[in-house]
């Protein structure tokens, strides 16, 4: 199962399918998602119109029936309505009651709902002043929408309507201007256009497969590189001293759109996704914050491959030719302040990030899913079972002395462990589990996607994957689990042995997925992780 790729990698996306969601095995451990940001919303109250004026009492010389009491403005009050005449006196009468006073004009419409912030929409239309004696006042615009998605215009509040005694029109309320979108978290650095400027245009490649790719991740045909490390790529599997020194977790800050609407994929290192593909429309700009974990080789740990470049590197690609719409840059080495909150990966090289353009595995692609401060650090290497993993120094060896308080490792195995009995299976899982405990850590246990090994119309036994195996080391160490096994088998169930074959590499390897199967069962972890209220879910986008 090991594999030696040396091309940059293209992308393919795609979403879990919503029947799968019903497939995903409960976790031994839960925690609750949190919740989601709205923005504010302006209100506004209708004032009441003026009490009516009783009618003066019947006498001798009736008392005259005061007038209504005069109406309070509200964004738009109802008129007083008159005092009826008093009623007739004794022998000579009672004066009549004098009318009730017309109430005032309405005061203005307010404006449109706050500032969205946070990815919250721009303020709403301003509300309609109703008209008293003297005309409603002029309805002011929705205010500017701040983060998020551009602020939506705020329109003009509507003219004042009339009271009983003619109030004149309120005129109508300027409109709201777009808002900017996105939010920076704390301590992130600010996008510059001088970053941008350090990155360039690049043609495609083409695979081992003959498939057409950017370098560095997606399809293209536009692909654009920003190497901020160094340009020399290490085709050897043997780090530089300038890999090593630049290595690290970096706070990344893209902003995206600019005159013309675009669309956009972001890709980091070898070939590990960012962000999926994004429109931005015409004149709208939308930031993006990612932590981004930087290793000396970054691919895979220890297996023969190409270490790559030197430091942080982005990659964009977009479906249609021309110029992609990127209009700034940041990026720095994260601080005190800025502490990621890790997710490690241990596994196989259906898991790991591949560097060969033609395959993929799912923790590639996982990264697209998690917000800041969360950062997928993955250490999955081709050709490993449980026991090689475990006695890795530089694998498992690496993530248990990198693990720290807060801090979640992935662990998926059972590929290569076909030979290896369900006790020692068992052992080595559980030791890895109580590491991670040990450090602070939080371990979730995933049994590997199945092969594409069909038995007529369905999948053959996948029982040698371990899964039985890995749900058990979950259920007795209190665990969270996905059954991935299940869920795969389910999708390659609905999907049939004549389709498979474009989810996975060369169209042939019944085990490894490229890059649209990778995709698709990333999705399925992702979804798991939501159903199955997995702490991890709280650093979902």
């Amino acid at each position: 199962m090991k594999r030696s790729p040396q091309n940059r990698p293209f992308r393919g996306h795609g979403n879990p399918l919503p029947l799968l969601a019903a497939l995903v095995a409960l976790g031994a451990a839960a925690c609750s998602a949190s919740g989601t940001d709205s923005s504010d919303a302006g209100t506004q109250t209708e004032g009441t119109g003026g009490v009516s004026g009783s009618g003066g009492l019947t006498g001798s010389g009736g008392l005259t029936g005061s007038g209504g009491l005069t109406g309070s403005g509200g964004n738009g009050s109802i008129a007083g309505a008159s005092g009826t005449g008093g009623i007739v006196g004794g022998s000579t009468g009672g004066a009549t009651g004098t009318g009730g006073a017309t109430a005032t004009g309405g005061g203005s419409g307010s404006g449109g709902g706050a500032a969205g912030t946070a990815g919250g929409k721009g303020g709403s239309a301003g509300s309609v002043g109703a008209g008293g004696s003297s005309g409603g006042a002029k309805g002011t615009g929705g205010a500017t929408g701040t983060g998020g998605a551009a602020g939506h215009p705020g329109s003009g509040g509507a003219a004042g309507s009339t009271s009983a005694t003619g109030g004149t029109n309120g005129t109508g309320g300027a409109a709201g201007t777009s808002g900017s979108s996105g939010s920076i978290p704390a301590g992130y650095p600010t996008p510059t256009t001088a970053n941008r400027a350090v990155c360039m245009s690049v043609a495609q490649t083409t695979s081992a497969n003959g498939d057409l790719v950017c370098p560095g991740g997606g399809v293209g045909p536009s692909c654009i590189e920003c190497l901020f490390g160094g340009s020399t790529y290490t085709t050897t599997d043997v780090a530089t001293s300038q890999g090593t020194s630049e290595a690290g977790n970096y706070a990344v800050t893209v902003t995206l759109g600019g005159s013309a609407a675009g669309e956009t994929e972001i890709h980091a290192e070898a070939n590990r996704v960012l962000l999926g593909l994004t429109s931005t429309s015409s004149g709208q700009s939308t930031t993006y914050s990612f932590a981004v974990n930087v290793r000396a080789k970054e691919g895979q740990p220890t297996e023969d491959v190409a270490a790559g470049y030197p430091g942080l590197d982005l990659f964009f690609s977009g479906p249609t030719a021309g110029d992609l719409q990127i209009s700034a840059i940041g990026y720095a080495l994260v601080g005190a302040a800025t502490k990621p909150v890790m997710i490690y990966v241990a596994g196989d090289s259906t898991v790991c990030d591949q560097t060969d353009t033609d395959y993929a595995g799912w923790a590639e692609m996982i990264p697209q899913y998690f917000a800041p401060p969360a950062d997928v650090a993955n250490y999955a290497d081709s050709g490993e079972s449980s026991s090689s993993f475990l006695a890795s120094g530089a694998e498992w060896g690496t993530v248990k002395n990198l693990m720290a308080t807060g801090d979640w490792v992935l662990i998926q195995f059972g590929h290569n462990d076909k030979s290896t009995t369900s006790a020692t299976f068992q052992a080595n899982i559980t030791q890895m589990v109580k590491d991670a405990k040990a450090k602070g850590a939080t371990p979730v246990l995933v049994s590997p996607p199945a092969r594409a090994t069909f038995s007529g119309q369905t999948l053959s036994d996948q029982s040698t994957l371990h899964s039985a195996d890995m749900q058990a080391v979950a259920t007795a160490q209190s665990v969270a689990y996905i059954d991935l096994t299940s869920i795969t088998t389910a999708w390659y169930n609905q999907i049939g042995p004549n389709a498979w074959q474009q989810y996975h590499a060369l169209g042939t390897d019944m085990t490894h997925t490229n890059a649209a199967g990778a995709s698709k069962i990333a999705g399925f972890v992702e979804a798991a992780i939501k159903s199955q209220n997995i702490g991890l879910a709280k650093y979902l986008r």
